[in-house]
Protein backbone atom coordinates (compact mmCIF):
# COMPACT_ATOMS: atom_id res chain seq x y z
CA UNK A 1 0.00 0.00 0.00
CA UNK A 2 1.47 3.36 -1.01
CA UNK A 3 0.81 6.92 0.12
CA UNK A 4 -1.72 7.58 -2.64
CA UNK A 5 -3.85 4.70 -1.34
CA UNK A 6 -3.61 6.14 2.18
CA UNK A 7 -4.63 9.58 0.93
CA UNK A 8 -7.58 8.40 -1.16
CA UNK A 9 -8.97 6.01 1.43
CA UNK A 10 -8.00 8.17 4.42
CA UNK A 11 -6.30 5.30 6.25
CA UNK A 12 -2.80 4.48 7.46
CA UNK A 13 -0.90 1.30 6.74
CA UNK A 14 -0.90 0.19 10.32
CA UNK A 15 -4.70 0.53 10.43
CA UNK A 16 -5.36 -2.08 7.74
CA UNK A 17 -2.29 -4.31 8.00
CA UNK A 18 -3.44 -7.91 8.46
CA UNK A 19 -7.07 -7.18 7.52
CA UNK A 20 -9.03 -8.82 4.69
CA UNK A 21 -10.99 -7.22 1.87
CA UNK A 22 -14.17 -7.80 3.88
CA UNK A 23 -12.74 -5.75 6.75
CA UNK A 24 -12.03 -2.81 4.43
CA UNK A 25 -14.79 -2.79 1.83
CA UNK A 26 -18.51 -3.46 1.71
CA UNK A 27 -19.50 -7.10 1.19
CA UNK A 28 -20.32 -6.67 -2.52
CA UNK A 29 -17.09 -4.84 -3.31
CA UNK A 30 -15.04 -7.32 -1.29
CA UNK A 31 -16.65 -10.24 -3.15
CA UNK A 32 -15.72 -8.68 -6.50
CA UNK A 33 -12.15 -7.95 -5.43
CA UNK A 34 -11.73 -11.45 -4.01
CA UNK A 35 -13.12 -13.04 -7.19
CA UNK A 36 -10.65 -11.07 -9.30
CA UNK A 37 -7.81 -12.22 -7.05
CA UNK A 38 -8.87 -15.85 -7.53
CA UNK A 39 -8.80 -15.41 -11.32
CA UNK A 40 -5.21 -14.16 -11.11
CA UNK A 41 -4.17 -17.05 -8.86
CA UNK A 42 -5.79 -19.64 -11.14
CA UNK A 43 -4.38 -18.11 -14.34
CA UNK A 44 -0.90 -17.47 -12.94
CA UNK A 45 -0.54 -14.47 -15.25
CA UNK A 46 -1.29 -10.72 -14.99
CA UNK A 47 -4.94 -9.79 -15.63
CA UNK A 48 -6.59 -6.41 -16.05
CA UNK A 49 -9.94 -5.64 -14.41
CA UNK A 50 -12.30 -2.71 -13.95
CA UNK A 51 -13.34 -2.24 -10.33
CA UNK A 52 -15.75 0.25 -8.75
CA UNK A 53 -14.88 1.31 -5.21
CA UNK A 54 -17.13 3.50 -2.99
CA UNK A 55 -15.23 6.37 -1.37
CA UNK A 56 -16.02 9.38 0.79
CA UNK A 57 -16.53 11.65 -2.26
CA UNK A 58 -18.48 9.02 -4.20
CA UNK A 59 -17.86 5.89 -6.23
CA UNK A 60 -14.60 5.78 -8.19
CA UNK A 61 -13.82 3.62 -11.22
CA UNK A 62 -10.43 1.97 -11.56
CA UNK A 63 -8.53 -0.08 -14.11
CA UNK A 64 -6.53 -2.54 -12.02
CA UNK A 65 -3.72 -4.77 -13.20
CA UNK A 66 -3.16 -7.66 -10.79
CA UNK A 67 -0.31 -10.14 -10.84
CA UNK A 68 1.37 -12.67 -8.57
CA UNK A 69 4.47 -11.86 -6.52
CA UNK A 70 6.84 -14.84 -6.43
CA UNK A 71 9.80 -15.77 -4.27
CA UNK A 72 13.17 -17.04 -5.50
CA UNK A 73 11.71 -20.48 -6.09
CA UNK A 74 8.90 -18.91 -8.23
CA UNK A 75 6.37 -19.85 -5.59
CA UNK A 76 3.62 -17.16 -5.35
CA UNK A 77 3.29 -15.54 -1.94
CA UNK A 78 1.11 -12.48 -2.61
CA UNK A 79 -0.95 -10.59 -5.19
CA UNK A 80 0.02 -7.09 -6.25
CA UNK A 81 -2.43 -4.68 -7.82
CA UNK A 82 -1.72 -1.41 -9.63
CA UNK A 83 -4.83 0.77 -10.01
CA UNK A 84 -5.43 3.73 -12.33
CA UNK A 85 -8.36 6.03 -11.62
CA UNK A 86 -10.52 6.28 -14.78
CA UNK A 87 -13.58 7.89 -13.18
CA UNK A 88 -13.43 11.05 -15.32
CA UNK A 89 -12.96 8.98 -18.49
CA UNK A 90 -15.93 6.74 -17.63
CA UNK A 91 -18.13 9.75 -16.93
CA UNK A 92 -17.12 11.33 -20.23
CA UNK A 93 -17.91 8.08 -22.05
CA UNK A 94 -21.31 7.85 -20.35
CA UNK A 95 -22.07 11.47 -21.25
CA UNK A 96 -21.08 10.86 -24.86
CA UNK A 97 -23.23 7.72 -25.04
CA UNK A 98 -26.19 9.58 -23.49
CA UNK A 99 -25.84 12.40 -26.01
CA UNK A 100 -25.66 9.85 -28.85
CA UNK A 101 -28.88 8.20 -27.64
CA UNK A 102 -30.61 11.57 -27.40
CA UNK A 103 -29.45 12.52 -30.90
CA UNK A 104 -30.73 9.21 -32.29
CA UNK A 105 -34.06 9.73 -30.49
CA UNK A 106 -34.43 13.24 -31.92
CA UNK A 107 -33.67 11.94 -35.41
CA UNK A 108 -36.28 9.16 -35.14
CA UNK A 109 -38.90 11.52 -33.70
CA UNK A 110 -38.21 14.01 -36.48
CA UNK A 111 -38.51 11.24 -39.08
CA UNK A 112 -41.76 10.01 -37.53
CA UNK A 113 -43.36 13.44 -37.89
CA UNK A 114 -41.92 14.24 -41.32
CA UNK A 115 -43.22 11.32 -43.36
CA UNK A 116 -45.88 13.39 -45.10
CA UNK A 117 -49.34 14.72 -44.50
CA UNK A 118 -50.97 11.52 -45.69
CA UNK A 119 -49.79 9.62 -42.61
CA UNK A 120 -52.30 9.59 -39.75
CA UNK A 121 -51.33 11.35 -36.51
CA UNK A 122 -51.80 8.11 -34.57
CA UNK A 123 -49.21 6.37 -36.76
CA UNK A 124 -46.71 9.17 -36.21
CA UNK A 125 -47.27 9.11 -32.44
CA UNK A 126 -46.85 5.32 -32.38
CA UNK A 127 -43.51 5.62 -34.14
CA UNK A 128 -42.53 8.26 -31.61
CA UNK A 129 -43.46 6.02 -28.67
CA UNK A 130 -41.47 3.14 -30.17
CA UNK A 131 -38.46 5.44 -30.59
CA UNK A 132 -38.65 6.44 -26.92
CA UNK A 133 -38.64 2.80 -25.80
CA UNK A 134 -35.82 1.93 -28.19
CA UNK A 135 -33.43 4.76 -27.39
CA UNK A 136 -34.19 5.50 -23.71
CA UNK A 137 -34.40 1.86 -22.61
CA UNK A 138 -37.88 2.55 -21.25
CA UNK A 139 -40.14 -0.28 -20.10
CA UNK A 140 -43.02 1.36 -21.93
CA UNK A 141 -44.11 4.70 -23.39
CA UNK A 142 -47.62 6.06 -23.90
CA UNK A 143 -48.82 9.16 -25.72
CA UNK A 144 -52.24 10.77 -25.23
CA UNK A 145 -53.89 13.65 -27.06
CA UNK A 146 -56.21 16.09 -25.31
CA UNK A 147 -59.90 16.08 -26.25
CA UNK A 148 -60.65 19.59 -25.02
CA UNK A 149 -64.41 19.38 -25.58
CA UNK A 150 -64.87 16.22 -23.49
CA UNK A 151 -62.00 17.07 -21.10
CA UNK A 152 -60.34 13.70 -21.72
CA UNK A 153 -56.90 12.40 -22.54
CA UNK A 154 -57.27 9.88 -25.35
CA UNK A 155 -54.56 7.22 -25.71
CA UNK A 156 -53.12 7.31 -29.22
CA UNK A 157 -49.90 5.30 -28.94
CA UNK A 158 -48.40 2.68 -26.64
CA UNK A 159 -45.10 0.85 -27.08
CA UNK A 160 -42.88 -1.49 -25.11
CA UNK A 161 -44.31 -3.60 -22.30
CA UNK A 162 -47.88 -2.48 -22.98
CA UNK A 163 -49.23 -2.02 -26.50
CA UNK A 164 -52.99 -2.04 -25.94
CA UNK A 165 -54.96 1.10 -26.68
CA UNK A 166 -58.33 -0.09 -25.33
CA UNK A 167 -57.69 -0.52 -21.59
CA UNK A 168 -58.60 1.72 -18.67
CA UNK A 169 -55.95 4.20 -19.76
CA UNK A 170 -57.60 4.69 -23.17
CA UNK A 171 -59.68 7.67 -21.95
CA UNK A 172 -58.53 9.52 -18.83
CA UNK A 173 -60.56 12.44 -17.34
CA UNK A 174 -58.55 15.60 -16.73
CA UNK A 175 -61.26 17.84 -15.16
CA UNK A 176 -62.81 17.50 -11.70
CA UNK A 177 -66.28 18.17 -10.42
CA UNK A 178 -65.43 21.86 -9.82
CA UNK A 179 -64.25 22.21 -13.42
CA UNK A 180 -60.65 22.51 -12.28
CA UNK A 181 -57.80 20.58 -13.85
CA UNK A 182 -56.48 17.65 -11.84
CA UNK A 183 -54.50 14.45 -12.25
CA UNK A 184 -55.99 11.03 -11.72
CA UNK A 185 -53.93 7.93 -11.06
CA UNK A 186 -55.76 5.29 -13.07
CA UNK A 187 -55.50 1.62 -12.16
CA UNK A 188 -54.00 -0.62 -14.82
CA UNK A 189 -56.06 -3.54 -16.18
CA UNK A 190 -55.48 -6.89 -14.39
CA UNK A 191 -53.09 -8.18 -17.04
CA UNK A 192 -51.01 -5.01 -16.81
CA UNK A 193 -50.95 -5.12 -12.99
CA UNK A 194 -49.64 -8.69 -13.12
CA UNK A 195 -46.93 -7.66 -15.58
CA UNK A 196 -45.94 -4.73 -13.36
CA UNK A 197 -45.55 -7.04 -10.35
CA UNK A 198 -43.14 -9.19 -12.36
CA UNK A 199 -41.19 -6.19 -13.62
CA UNK A 200 -39.53 -4.95 -10.43
CA UNK A 201 -37.17 -2.71 -12.34
CA UNK A 202 -39.95 -0.76 -13.98
CA UNK A 203 -40.50 2.67 -12.46
CA UNK A 204 -42.19 5.87 -13.57
CA UNK A 205 -39.69 8.15 -15.23
CA UNK A 206 -41.76 11.19 -16.13
CA UNK A 207 -44.34 12.94 -18.25
CA UNK A 208 -44.06 15.65 -20.88
CA UNK A 209 -46.76 17.85 -22.40
CA UNK A 210 -46.74 19.87 -25.62
CA UNK A 211 -49.52 21.16 -27.88
CA UNK A 212 -52.24 19.02 -26.33
CA UNK A 213 -50.10 15.83 -26.41
CA UNK A 214 -49.06 14.09 -23.21
CA UNK A 215 -46.33 11.44 -23.15
CA UNK A 216 -45.54 9.11 -20.25
CA UNK A 217 -42.58 6.75 -20.10
CA UNK A 218 -41.23 4.33 -17.52
CA UNK A 219 -37.66 3.14 -17.21
CA UNK A 220 -36.33 -0.38 -16.68
CA UNK A 221 -33.50 0.57 -14.35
Amino acid sequence: MNREYERRHQVRRDQIRGKTDFDIHSHDVAETVRANDRHVIEAGTPIQFEEAVPMAEGERQYVVVKFLLRDRTTKPYAICGIATDITKLKRAEELQARRARQAALRADIHAAFCVGTETALQTMLQRGAEAIVRHLDAAFARIWTLNDRQKLLELQASAGLYTRLDGEHARVPVWGAQNRPHRRRAQAPPDERRAERHSHKSSRLGETRANGILCRLSSTG
